[in-house]
């Protein structure tokens, strides 16, 4: 009778563990974001979903070690599979490729398998505020740069590492990783970058570390040193240092505190929730919370942004800094700024709607405060979930010369990394421009031709100056569509890519009215090239 119940009873725990759905493809469909030297070491990823009746939502990204050499994909990857997903947690192992002098091609891996689970989170029952990332020795290394460096959608929610390597310092780094990852002459700016212990933040996800304090081949130090630098930054993290176990025993039981490890890593996954609460976020602030760069004549005259944040699980790590129009003597916020912030919320995009100052004839008022905008928004980058290499400017009419402006003028922080531009304003050539946005930015007495030219967009072209978007409709009479037309060949003639749509009517100023007739038509054509790149 015993040994009849004992074999029901592991006849159900074999159902349970079976029960899981499991595929290989892939990582990359197309090309890598990061070729290898290696054509034939091609990335893939091991697939292990729960049953949809115990899925919690809860997905790891698991990276195996190998010293960035090789990948133990058994006990540090597939073998975790049954653990993780008797819990109700989808695993995804990743079969990422070796670095062979280049640290950008496994990172790239690392990160695309993070979105992936956040594109198929719907299909595979996971929740894309709560996947996490998991490594081991290299393979921890890679994870935890991924937890310092990653931005928007490739940001993991939590991780978990073993014995792994953290720094890069040749003073307790492994030698090995250092070596395959950054090269054997790596100069210290180089390891700074890539010691994670160094690069911990407040917004750092939450951390489970796991090593033994004899280990001889990864010294115990990367991983203390790592949680001491999470401590300081109050960042939750749990430290579990073993007695004894060595290097490498990953889920294997022969590791003498296996059991105790595995109960530890279960409950403190029991207790993991969502990083975010899943909602929007909007605030407003000053630009300038002291004295701005540049004094404008008009002292009540107050630059102000507003923040329109989306959710976290749809956060892709993009931000457009939206500009309204007016003609340099007013804003349309509403139609040209606030009713922007929820198509590009609902696309993932952090907006930024700048209230920016009036020139009065000093142009350098309004640009000042449209770069600051863009700073501002590379500085709060981390906290905003925003990649601060994803940046774009958007302008509407006269906001449009000001977006146009930023876009071929400005450097280093202010620059933008794309441009939309809606019936922009392009030149001050008294023959073309709109006379109100040029005497407002420009003065009217005695403009030079030289400050004209400055000022004029088009003649500022350069094979530099970011991608474009432009739009216009064929009977605007208030600003000549040519404006467009000419900044759409500049921006041709330096192999800069834009995409220019002229509608056959709608005059000027439509916005994001939905009475513009082809409203539909502008969001389907933006979408599709804001997802171009």
């Amino acid at each position: 009778m015993k040994r009849y119940f004992l074999s029901v009873v592991m006849m159900a725990v074999t159902m349970n563990i079976c029960a899981q759905e499991h595929f290989v493809r892939n990582l990359w469909n197309g090309k890598p974001h990061t070729e290898s030297v290696d054509k034939a070491d091609t990335a893939r990823v091991h697939v292990f979903l729960p049953n949809s009746n115990v899925a919690t939502g809860r997905a790891v990204v698991i990276l195996p070690g190998g010293g960035y050499e090789h990948l133990a994909m058994g006990h540090e990857g597939t073998d975790w599979a049954p653990f993780f997903t008797n819990q109700g947690i989808a695993v995804v192992v990743v079969k990422y490729r070796m670095p062979h002098g280049n640290r950008h091609v496994p990172i790239s891996d690392a990160e695309e398998a993070i979105r992936m689970v956040r594109r198929n989170a719907e299909a595979w029952n996971v929740n894309p505020s709560l996947v996490g990332i998991m490594g081991f020795s290299a393979g921890g290394h890679l994870a935890a740069t991924v937890a310092t460096h990653a931005q928007g959608q490739a940001r993991p929610d939590f991780q978990i590492l073993f014995y792994p390597v953290i720094t890069m310092d040749r003073g307790y780094t492994h030698m090995g990783s250092h070596d395959n990852l950054l090269g054997k002459n790596a100069d210290r700016d180089l390891e700074d970058a890539f010691s994670n212990e160094l690069q911990v933040s407040a917004n750092t996800p939450k951390a489970f570390i796991v090593l033994s304090d004899d280990d001889d081949v990864v010294p115990p130090a990367n991983g203390v040193n790592y949680y001491q630098a999470l401590l300081q930054h109050h960042v939750e993290a749990a430290l579990h240092v073993y007695p004894s176990g060595g290097h490498g025993y990953g889920i294997n039981n022969y590791f003498r505190y296996h059991y105790e490890m595995l109960t530890e890593l279960k409950a403190w996954l029991a207790k993991l929730k969502p990083t975010a609460n899943g909602k929007a976020v909007s605030f407003s602030k000053p630009l300038w919370p002291k004295k701005p760069a540049v004094k404008s004549s008009d002292k009540n005259d107050v630059a102000q942004v507003h923040v329109f944040l989306p959710k976290p699980d749809r956060a892709t790590g993009r931000a457009v800094v939206i500009l309204p129009g007016g003609a340099y003597g007013g804003l349309a916020i509403d139609n040209e700024g606030f009713g922007w912030t929820r198509f590009f919320n609902d696309l993932g995009i952090a907006a930024i709607v700048l209230k920016y100052r009036m020139p009065h004839g000093n142009p350098n008022v309004p640009v000042s405060d449209a770069e600051e905008a863009m700073k501002m928004v590379r500085r709060h980058a981390e906290e905003w979930r925003i990649d601060p290499a994803q940046v774009g400017i958007m302008g509407s009419s006269a906001g449009g010369h000001l977006a146009s402006t930023i876009a071929t003028q400005s450097k280093d922080d202010a620059r933008p990394d794309f441009q939309i531009l809606f019936y922009p304003v392009i030149s001050m050539d008294p023959a073309l421009t709109h006379m109100g946005s040029h005497d407002n930015l420009l003065g009217t007495k005695k403009v030079k031709k030289s400050d004209e030219a400055r000022y004029s967009s088009d003649v500022q072209v350069t094979r530099h100056t970011p991608r474009a978007f432009i739009t216009f409709a064929n009977d605007d009479s208030l600003v000549n569509p040519d404006n467009g037309i000419n900044y759409y060949l500049q921006l041709y003639r330096n192999d800069v890519p834009a995409s220019l749509y002229i509608f056959p009517d709608g005059e000027h100023g439509y916005g994001s009215q939905t009475t513009f007739r082809y409203h539909s038509q502008l969001l389907m054509e933006l979408e599709s090239w804001l997802r171009s790149f």
